[in-house]
């Protein structure tokens, strides 16, 4: 708890690499080296960095998943990572990843991919079967709201003509949701 992850070019400078900083002494370290394509980091809730997104020359964008936890290696070794999910292009603005449950054996994300909208889904990272949270037939959902103690998305942001939190669960209703989470 006394240091933050944070990412940096000064290895090379057309990359950014993940590093560590221990806050009380100033001390960084190199976590993980970017092989070229990687353009975002995912940490899991143990600090682990299990989740990247890489960019493909078409503009599409794909989640790789490493399935061990550390290494004392800096290295990003490509056989460690395997393909979770692809967007095309025509997705990448409408779909995301947005984390790891509490136990770090499922994914959330938004995907817009074979449909109008982008949708809430939720990936089993052993089995790799998908199952969809929450759809709109005509807005975007934007983010989650995970309830910790349930280990489960019981709302989800949509953005109309302004953004709106949609309930997933009858006892927390509109009213109930924002007291919920202003308290």
């Amino acid at each position: 708890p006394n240091g933050i992850f944070f990412q940096a070019n000064g290895r090379n400078s057309q990359v950014f690499d993940l590093y560590w900083c221990d806050i009380t002494s100033g001390e960084t370290e190199l976590i993980m080296e970017n092989p070229g394509d990687v353009s975002a980091w995912y940490l899991d809730r143990n600090s682990y960095c299990r989740i990247v997104k890489v960019n493909d020359d078409n503009g599409g964008e794909t989640l790789l998943y490493k399935a061990t936890a550390g290494s004392d290696s800096a290295a990003f070794i490509e056989s460690d990572w395997k393909e979770i999910v692809h967007w095309d292009y025509e997705d990448v603005e409408t779909s995301g990843f947005y984390g790891f449950s509490i136990d770090g054996k499922r994914i959330h994300y938004g995907d817009s991919t074979g449909r109008n909208t982008a949708a809430i889904m939720e990936m089993d990272l052993a089995t790799g079967e998908t199952k969809l949270i929450d759809s709109d037939p005509v807005y975007d959902a934007a983010s989650t709201w995970i309830d910790l103690k349930k280990d489960r998305v019981i709302a989800v942001r949509y953005v109309r003509e302004k953004s709106e939190w949609k309930a997933l669960e009858p006892e927390i209703g509109a009213f109930n949701f924002f007291l919920y989470h202003t308290v």
